[in-house]
């Protein structure tokens, strides 16, 4: 090989391994350029069905009725805003059906998805919502299980493998001082845990990115499975 043929084999060499380490730091800075991935929905209801959310507290673990809906109404507007679903029923028209059922034989699932016209039932029940877990400090937190109902035929569509449903725990960011006892205060409060719960509802059912700035102050997560 001659020696000009040598020292142009060497530059290209030389270049190759360059270009190499520029990838090697190239790769994270297009990655945080880019940001976190998305979040995959867990569930993705037919555009042809029209559907409903269904809170239901039979513990009564949510000290209002007026938190209750927020939660079914937040989890409504998002469901639309994003275009998760094609149709919806209002919450409003679940509750009042509802509220006139007799306690001691509550409507089964699908009854109440037949009663307002909905053909499938997004149903939440709750099992935890707490704004301070001793009494003294403030933090927030809830905790729900979810399940997609058939009305026609009462079949579980999702989660095919857990007939209690997929759990959610929605816990916004611990504050220093202690618990509300302004009773306005306490509600400002309930209302924000009830719109993440809401919020975090549902974005089971829609892709969305990780850093949005939709994502409220704390930690919301979904726990259940597929």
């Amino acid at each position: 090989m001659t020696p000009l043929r040598s020292t142009l084999a060497l530059i290209g060499a030389l270049c190759a391994l360059a270009l190499l380490s520029a990838c090697n730091i190239l790769g994270p800075v297009m990655y945080f350029a880019a940001g976190p991935p998305d979040v995959e929905a867990r569930y993705e209801i037919n555009d042809a069905d029209t559907a409903v959310i269904f809170v239901d507290d039979r513990r009564s673990a949510v000290p209002t009725r007026s938190a209750r809906r927020t939660i079914g109404v937040t989890a409504e507007r998002e469901m639309l805003a994003n275009e998760a679903v094609g149709d919806m029923i209002r919450t409003a028209d679940v509750m009042a059906v509802v509220a006139r059922e007799d306690y001691s034989t509550p409507l089964g699932i699908a009854e109440v998805g037949q009663a307002v016209g909905a053909d499938v039932v997004v149903y939440a029940t709750i099992d935890a919502f707490t704004i301070s877990p001793d009494g003294q400090s403030l933090a927030p937190k809830g905790i729900m299980r979810v399940k997609i109902i058939r009305s026609e035929d009462s079949e579980r569509l999702w989660p095919v493998d857990n007939k209690l449903g997929a759990s959610v725990e929605v816990a916004l960011a611990r504050r220093t001082g202690p618990a509300p006892r302004d009773p306005a205060e306490l509600a400002r409060v309930e209302r924000e845990l009830a719109e993440a719960m809401g919020d975090q509802l549902a974005r089971l059912f829609y892709t969305y990115s990780q850093d949005s700035s939709k994502t409220r102050v704390g930690e919301t997560a979904y726990t259940g499975s597929n």
